[in-house]
């Protein structure tokens, strides 16, 4: 590499060290789950890119904040957080099975139930793969002027991804204690708020229609989600659950 291309590759190592360390000490200043948040921002520093490390600062401060909301509601500690962890994962693994990379295998004993869910998660895979990859966005036609849906996609399918981890989140509130009326309004109000960001980011990258360099970073992401045998970054805005089960790539 030329001198000066090291020299300006050194200057950005210490620009996105520098915006790194300004976020964990915001973080940090909140005083909540300040120990693993500082932990993951530290391991995951020097291995991502800008826009992906900036992007990750974003979706920590906004847990946090809302994490400090729900405390001052009566929540326990880190119940927000618990709860985004959980429904993040099942959303991270919902959209896997609509890619076919896993199969749902129960006891003989439920082969009801197993057979249900197996021509659910068959829909699924044909609405999302088949339809929305295959058919709207193939690999050389990744943008629209506007978001389209797969004709023959119903209508509930197309939500799927987003209906099935409110039942986990129902499952795990309802483990983690009795909540009342406001409190259980909230932990459902701020998971699906989340959800559908992602849900109207996703539509956004598909007509282009913010440029800013985490948007960009994003948009050249989901090209790679629709381009590499869709193996890689299957979430949409919020990527950390990739880095943590090891399919992003920038």
């Amino acid at each position: 590499m030329p001198e000066t291309g090291k020299r300006e590759s050194g200057y950005r190592d210490l620009i996105r060290l520098g915006i790194w360390c300004l976020g964990v000490l915001l973080i940090h200043s909140l005083g909540i789950w300040r120990e693993s948040i500082l932990i993951f921002c530290l391991s995951s520093l020097m291995t991502l890119g800008f826009w992906c490390s900036a992007s990750f600062i974003l979706h920590l401060i906004e847990v946090s904040l809302f994490e400090e909301f729900g405390r001052s509601l009566g929540l326990g500690k880190g119940v927000v957080y618990l709860l985004f962890c959980t429904g993040g994962t099942v959303f991270y693994w919902v959209h896997r099975l609509g890619h076919g990379l896993f199969k749902i295998q129960l006891h003989p004993q439920f082969q009801a139930v197993e057979k249900f869910f197996s021509g659910l998660s068959r829909n699924w895979w044909k609405a999302h793969f088949i339809g929305h990859h295959r058919e709207v966005y193939p690999p050389d036609k990744f943008h629209s002027k506007v978001f389209l849906h797969h004709p023959t996609d119903p209508y509930l399918l197309s939500w799927f991804a987003y209906i099935v981890p409110g039942g986990f989140i129902l499952l795990v509130a309802e483990l983690l204690g009795r909540y009342c009326l406001t409190q259980f309004t909230f932990i459902f109000g701020v998971f699906y708020v989340w959800l559908m960001k992602e849900e109207f980011i996703h539509r956004a990258l598909h007509t282009n229609a913010y440029h800013n360099f985490i948007m960009d970073g994003l948009n050249r992401a989901h090209q790679l989600h629709h381009s590499l045998g869709s193996t890689v970054n299957f979430g949409v805005a919020n990527l950390m659950f990739d880095f943590l089960f090891g399919t992003l790539k920038e």
